[in-house]
């Protein structure tokens, strides 16, 4: 729901957040209880050391919380490995509420919950001082959306903006060399042939699996970001996990919530 009203819904409505911890079938008892007493007593204080999502959630949540809630949501949105992700890395949002939870004073168990409460406060604030522009469409925070034309639809208003002399679609970066004055050239296949172009500066953007062969001339000691074994993940160089999107869709008398809107946050609209 939208606003204070469904915040407080989403956690104590008939089918809120609280009756299906405390109620549901998901935890035990034993781990409710280890998660009540991370997020409303005290946990244990963060190591030196960067945690991994996993030794971050059993820290100040336990074991069962991970095994049951967080990893099947980290391994699906982030098709990656919750036991060598950082937490800080992949979830800043959610470790930066451990630090505000310190923050008051008399929490000196760092309790989660109230650090959650004070940073939802003040999001609240934050938004009532600068409130969207008049002239964008109406959304919920929180909920992904997307262009009516897909995300295509930025590049190409980008090109249209700046003129296609200055942004270039289309162009595969094959090669990047630097000449005897310092100046790299970078060599592009395009839709009209092979083109270069000269540049004092160079930023690439594109994934590791992208640039075996092209950085070598320019960065020799590149080639560990693609064969490296990094056997303490079983690993080879930097992984990018391959991804399926499936869409599934249900009669809406399937679920318990009649009010649940068609479609999947702000895509419902397009």
């Amino acid at each position: 729901g939208k606003g204070p009203k469904g915040q407080l819904e989403l956690v104590f409505g008939r089918n809120g957040v609280l009756k299906f911890a405390l109620l549901g079938d998901l935890l035990s008892w034993p781990g409710r209880i280890r998660a009540g007493l991370g997020a409303f007593v005290g946990h244990a204080a963060p190591p030196p050391k960067e945690e991994t999502i996993r030794q971050w959630v059993e820290r100040i949540l336990g074991e069962e919380v991970f095994l049951r809630c967080i990893d099947p949501f980290v391994s699906g949105v982030y098709a990656g490995n919750p036991e060598t992700l950082s937490m800080k890395a992949a979830l800043p949002k959610i470790a930066r509420i451990e630090d505000i939870s310190y923050g008051i004073g008399w929490n000196k168990g760092g309790a989660l919950f109230y650090g959650g409460l004070k940073r939802q406060v003040e999001l609240t604030k934050e938004r009532k001082a600068d409130p969207p522009a008049p002239e964008w469409p109406e959304f919920e925070y929180g909920n992904p959306g997307s262009f009516q034309k897909g995300l295509g639809t930025l590049p190409y208003t980008i090109q249209q903006k700046l003129g296609d002399e200055k942004i270039k679609l289309q162009w595969k970066l094959v090669q990047l060399e630097k000449d005897n004055d310092g100046i790299y050239q970078a060599t592009f296949d395009t839709p009209d042939g092979s083109q270069t172009l000269r540049a004092k500066t160079v930023v690439s953007t594109a994934p590791a699996h992208a640039l075996p062969g092209i950085f070598d001339s320019v960065l020799p000691g590149a080639h560990v970001l693609f064969d490296k074994i990094r056997s303490e993940i079983d690993r080879i160089g930097i992984y990018h996990p391959p991804v399926a999107a499936v869409t599934v869709a249900y009669p809406k008398q399937s679920f318990r919530d009649v009010e649940l809107p068609n479609g999947f946050g702000n895509l419902q609209t397009l």
